[in-house]
């Protein structure tokens, strides 16, 4: 396999806001991104990443090319953002396809991978590049496509599969990882281990007395540099990511942490992609957060309605049932929420909000809206931007270009 385009479908839209920042295969699930789980199963691909217009210099700051034409010299596999890609679907789809012969591996009616011989490539790139191509164009391009149907494919469909699926899918990343039952970090004496077998623990890290890693329930994944005080409680399904740091009596369980976040309280069914906050006493439950996320002190999700009904999501533009009993909050990058905030069952809050006050907020939130709920104003563009370089750089980091442009691109003109 020389040649793999990941490309974002339309169905990119139903999982905004967090993909107004990031193409889909950015978004973290498990122990890693989607798109480094294809690195990961595909290493000997060169792997080009296919996105919208908006996003290509990002992609570009990520060393992956954008491209916006092929070699028709020969032929090239394009594989769905939205898959979660495991070593046995890698396996089969290497397996099955026939070179000269376009293929479409599709599951239950959606678009899983295909394989594309040299003269339909381009008219593919042109539609994927819009993140445009859906299933019915595929197929009437490729009209002389073999379709296969695969089986057990883990494939994102809504915001709240994000959440769903997160304990299962870190668990099924450590069955396929040598190293459980490993411990290459610093733990103190008295720190308990439970199910040791299923416990991994990378190099610089360090556990302060008084911490129980129970991974009884399911595995426990620790990346490097993580900092772990004492009297907290970890367990599994539970990832946490390189850099982060676990204050004193912190409460965690099947959940992931990705890098350079910063987490106390209690924490449950949740997922940080990274370099956010929530380093307090406060209940993040069922809930999915973006890069760049402070939560107040006391911040509080509700994950569960009092009548025990499915909830609802307002995404701005719709009203969606998830059928899910449990869900929290949906929030996108760069939102701050003040200390004592109270967020509801299925509220969204979109990008670059800043939030205060102790009154429930509504169920969607605009990007960029600043104050109390009821009494919204518009978070100014130029403060908005210095903030986050000073947030930024608080962690060694500086916003690029290509994200001041996205994030300028979002800002509401009215």
């Amino acid at each position: 396999m020389k040649t793999l385009y990941l490309y974002e479908d339309p169905a990119y839209r139903r999982f905004l806001p967090l993909t107004a920042t990031r193409p889909i295969f950015k978004l973290l699930l498990g122990t890693e991104t989607l798109l480094d789980r294809v690195l990961r199963q595909f290493p000997a691909a060169d792997v080009q990443l296919v996105s919208r217009d908006n996003l290509a210099d990002k992609l570009q700051m990520m060393r992956l090319t954008q491209p916006v034409s092929a070699d028709e010299s020969e032929a090239v596999f394009f594989l769905n953002g939205r898959v979660v890609w495991t070593s046995a679907l890698a396996r089969r789809i290497e397996r099955t396809y026939q070179a000269g012969q376009d293929c479409i591996f599709s599951y239950q009616n959606e678009i899983v991978a295909v394989y594309s011989t040299a003269k339909n490539i381009n008219a593919i790139l042109t539609s994927v590049s819009q993140a445009l191509l859906t299933d019915i164009d595929l197929k009437n391009t490729l009209e002389q496509a073999v379709i296969q149907e695969v089986d057990d494919v883990l494939m994102l469909s809504e915001l709240w599969d994000l959440i769903c699926f997160n304990a299962d899918v870190i668990t099924s990343d450590c069955m396929e990882l040598a190293w459980m039952g490993v411990t290459k970090g610093r733990l103190a004496p008295y720190v308990r281990i439970e199910s040791d077998d299923a416990v991994f623990i990378d190099s610089g890290t360090v556990v302060e007395d008084f911490v129980l890693i129970n991974a009884s329930s399911g595995p426990v994944y620790i990346g490097k540099d993580v900092y772990i005080e004492a009297h907290s409680r970890l367990e599994g399904p539970l990832f946490i990511g390189a850099g982060s740091r676990v204050n004193g009596g912190t409460r965690i369980k099947s959940s992931s942490i990705g890098p350079g976040c910063k987490v106390g309280g209690e924490i449950t069914n949740s997922v940080m992609i990274g370099y956010s906050n929530k380093g307090h006493e406060g209940f993040l439950g069922h809930s999915y957060l973006g890069e760049w996320v402070n939560l107040g002190a006391h911040t509080t999700t509700s994950n569960l309605k009092n009548t025990y009904g499915p909830v609802m999501l307002d995404t701005g533009t719709e009203r969606r049932c998830s059928g899910q009993t449990f869900l929290g909050s949906i929030i996108a990058d760069h939102v701050k929420v003040g200390i004592g905030t109270l967020l509801n069952t299925g509220t969204i809050i979109d990008v670059g909000a800043n939030l205060v006050g102790t009154t429930l907020h509504p169920k969607y939130v605009p990007a960029f809206s600043w104050g109390e709920a009821g009494q919204y104003t518009r978070y100014e563009l130029p403060k908005f931007l210095t903030v986050t370089e000073v947030v930024m750089a608080r962690r060694g980091l500086k916003l690029t270009q290509a994200d001041r442009d996205i994030l300028t691109g979002l800002y509401p003109t009215q």
